[in-house]
């Protein structure tokens, strides 16, 4: 075998010949099917298979930047073994070396460097060679004349959504072009014609990717590059945009097109650029914007698709133009944000053929994103019956799927599960890898609201694989928000950080405002765990604002009641009192059911502090219901402290002892926020029996729980009531042990900041005191109770703590 290893065109071993240049794998001279991580893979081992490559080595080479777990990689080499003939026990091209990874060990065939040639198809010419055009006219008669006059059939406009056919997919041929479509022009002068910009974009495209079998770049992602703020300088450095735009999209080639009307008949004149900078120039003329957008998908499938199309079959939308138009149009909306307009534009297309299953397929999304899960229900229900009568298990399992996102969004995680398990097992069949990464997403955000964080991370996993499988170049914003949430649930909350910045760059990269607004609340619920509640505060009002812009109205709930927390957090009661009375209205205009009733619970601490505690029952009492009700045990156990804060207040020690146990026996709380809620509830009632050591015992194993988890601020008040507590004991030295560990985890909150009084006084300290006591209460606002107030009366009066005396925040 030859010890060179400088880069050449060509490999040969045994029967099999790989090429770089064309990206392709041959068994005696026929193609072999690869994906292109696969032929990635089998390239880096080849390029290096003088010494074993490590299994980081290879993640970094195939997958760089990209979060992806080893099974992606284990998958990969599996795939990649089958390729070039080998299995786990036969390997004579790829070994494992177990503990350090793998090597290419087959004996290479020596050669020169090959000329590879070119697999595109080369563009057609007039007699002179000067054109490079092909002009095909679509006249009224239903029949399409090409250059040299070869007559063919005029095809039935269909608008690709998913495949027709149900027969699995299959792996992608080795080297598949990457398509990307720019908007198209509307260069008729005609206003009434501006939505082709997007729609007639978003129409190419999925034709290409389901008729053509090619991978094409997202619409949202061309359009978010496209609509960045440029200056003068960057487009003078840029060059050609197009050839820019091709490799910041990590495409093969770039389609551009303009419509023009110079007559009674559409021109369509499109461009199409290859990476190399080769051009190949397209005029279509028809009397119908949607059927010249299907010709010209013809025109790039045999130029650029070739033999390499799949027999996918596109469904077809229907043969009534008007139909396509509305569908296309209300696509357009879609894409550009308002979801109004595609409602009205969806409506439109069902009301003139209300049979039509893709137009109600769409209509049925729009209407879920508007905030209306059970309308959305409603619809979805029955196109899941007409396609399991008819057999069609693509359309039962995509309907399956957004059905089951109705009730997630409801908070009916019992409904959901089974509905996203059924689409997940067709999808699997179907070989459709892009639809497994969505639905193991939205199961995975039903494994992390259900405190299954170890099913979590692994359900999450399993997506960012099968996204990479479909030949995603990166992860997916929201898989990094889950990775983000998970981290959070851990207490990671520095990988936490990490990973939700990363998710909201991507998704502000891509134009997904609404995945921005879910990163935007994601960061706000991270800065109030590190006690900077102004941040928190800025990024839910952004959280909102971006959610309230979009109609997603679920989403504005959300950050409405995070705003609300926020606002509480810096003492201001009205506030945050009038942003969950907000928030529970729309929760329950929407059926947000679960939101609602944590928003219940914290109108009810809010009545609480305020010395309201009959209408702070009621409030608890009405989100029992709704806990009870969706089976939330993550809301049962804040039902549960809340209501043990409103026995203690009013004066039910027992009562408040019970509904901490309540919590505390359960085993999904051992190391949760409520159980350090739970604990600090069981400090205070033990506290108010005079329980001194079974007080300080308890709020001991609130700070130990809290320290696992991601909230500092949940750490530094526990710490700061033993500080509290050691001070009545007359533990100086415990007090000031406890401050350290306050100050440690959030020293800016004003319960650390007493605590630093309270020291500073027991040291004789009495102007240091003073101000830190007045710093807190100005920090503390509404949460400033009439102990603290006490404390800083005492002090101001320059009185020593006496002993037993312990002022404990009532929260």
């Amino acid at each position: 075998m030859p010890n060179d290893s400088a880069p050449t065109d060509v490999y040969r071993f045994g029967n099999y010949e790989l090429r770089l240049q064309s990206r392709e794998l041959l068994l005696d001279g026929d193609v072999v099917s690869m994906e292109p991580r696969v032929f990635d893979l089998l390239a880096f081992l080849l390029h290096n298979r003088e010494r074993v490559v490590t299994k980081d080595q290879l993640l970094e080479a195939v997958w760089p930047g990209t979060f992806v777990s080893e099974t992606s990689l284990s998958r990969c080499v599996m795939k990649a073994r089958r390729a070039v003939g080998d299995d786990a026990d036969s390997q004579h091209s790829i070994r494992t070396v177990h503990g350090r990874g793998y090597r290419f060990v087959a004996d290479l065939v020596a050669s020169d460097s090959v000329s590879v040639a070119d697999a595109r198809v080369s563009v057609s010419t007039d007699a002179s060679g000067a054109s490079g055009r092909e002009t095909i006219l679509q006249p009224r008669n239903g029949l399409a004349l090409a250059a040299g006059a070869v007559a063919v059939a005029l095809v039935v406009l269909a608008i690709a959504l998913f495949p027709q056919s149900d027969e699995p997919a299959g792996e992608s041929a080795v080297g598949v072009p990457r398509i990307a479509v720019l908007p198209i022009d509307n260069a008729t002068g005609d206003p009434n014609l501006d939505w082709i910009r997007f729609g007639l974009m978003d129409v190419l495209a999925g034709q290409l990717q389901q008729q053509s079998g090619l991978r094409v770049a997202a619409s949202s992602e061309i359009v978010a590059i496209l609509e960045r703020p440029r200056s003068a300088s960057d487009d003078a450095e840029a060059g050609d945009v197009g050839l820019q735009l091709l490799q910041q999209l990590g495409a093969t080639h770039l389609v551009r097109a303009a419509l023009e009307q110079p007559g009674q008949l559409y021109r369509l004149e499109a461009e199409i650029v290859a990476e190399d900078g080769s051009r190949s120039d397209v005029e279509l003329l028809g009397n119908e914007p949607l059927g010249l957008v299907t010709e010209l998908r013809r025109v790039i499938d045999d130029r650029v698709a070739g033999a390499r199309r799949t027999t996918l079959v596109a469904r077809v939308i229907s043969d009534d133009v008007f139909v396509n138009e509305a569908y296309a149009r209300g696509r357009d909306q879609i894409l550009r944000g308002n979801l109004e307009e595609a409602y009205t534009l969806l409506q439109a297309a069902v009301g003139q053929e209300p049979d039509n299953f893709w137009a109600r397929h769409a209509l049925a999304t729009v209407i879920l994103n508007r905030g209306d899960p059970v309308g959305a229900a409603d619809i979805l229900g029955t196109l899941v019956e007409e396609a399991r009568r008819d057999g069609r298990a693509l359309e039962e399992a995509t309907s399956l799927f957004v059905l089951g996102t109705t009730y997630l969004r409801r908070d009916d995680f019992d409904t959901a599960q089974p509905l996203y398990e059924e689409a997940l097992s067709v999808f699997e069949a179907l070989a459709m890898s892009f639809e497994q990464g969505q639905v193991l997403n939205n199961m995975a955000i039903i494994a992390g609201r259900r405190q299954e964080l170890t099913e979590e991370r692994a359900l999450l996993e399993r997506a960012a694989t099968a996204f990479n499988d479909a030949g995603l170049e990166a992860t997916p914003g929201y898989i990094l928000g889950g990775l983000a949430n998970n981290a959070m649930d851990r207490g990671q909350l520095e990988d936490a950080q990490r990973y939700m910045e990363q998710a909201l760059t991507a998704f502000r990269e891509q134009g997904l405002q609404n995945q921005e607004a879910v990163s935007l609340y994601s960061l706000s619920q991270v800065a109030q765990f590190r006690g900077d509640f102004a941040a928190a505060r800025t990024l839910a009002e952004q959280s909102r604002d971006i959610a309230r812009d979009i109609g997603q109205r679920w989403g504005e709930a959300a950050s409405i009641r995070r705003l609300g927390k926020a606002l509480l957090a810096q003492g201001d009661l009205d506030g945050a009192e009038a942003m969950f009375q907000e928030a529970l209205a729309l929760s329950r205009d929407i059926g947000a059911r679960t939101n609602a009733a944590a928003t219940l619970t914290e109108l009810a601490d809010i009545a609480r502090l305020r010395g309201r505690h009959e209408e702070a029952a009621q409030l608890v009492a009405e989100s029992a219901v709704i806990v009870e009700e969706t089976n939330d045990p993550v809301g049962a156990m804040w039902v549960e402290i809340q209501r043990g804060r409103v026995a203690l207040d009013r004066g039910d020690v027992a009562g408040a002892l019970a509904a901490a146990d309540q919590v505390l026996v359960d085993e999904d709380a051992v190391m949760t926020p409520q159980a350090t809620d739970a604990y600090r509830l069981r400090g205070r009632a033990l506290l108010a029996e005079g329980d001194m050591a079974g007080a300080s015992q308890a709020l001991e194993s609130a700070y130990r729980v809290a320290e696992q988890g991601s909230d500092r601020v949940r750490r530094a008040k526990a710490a700061a009531l033993l500080g509290r507590l050691s001070i009545g004991r007359e533990r100086d030295d415990l007090a000031l042990a406890y401050l350290g560990l306050a100050r440690d985890a959030a020293p800016e909150i004003y319960q650390v900041l007493a605590l630093s009084a309270a020291v500073a006084a027991r040291e004789g300290n009495w102007d240091e005191a003073i101000r830190l006591l007045d710093t807190a209460k100005q920090r503390a606002g509404g949460l400033w109770t009439d102990e603290d107030e006490r404390l800083r009366l005492n002090l101001t009066a320059e009185a020593p703590v006496t002993r037993g005396e312990s002022p404990l925040d009532p929260d």
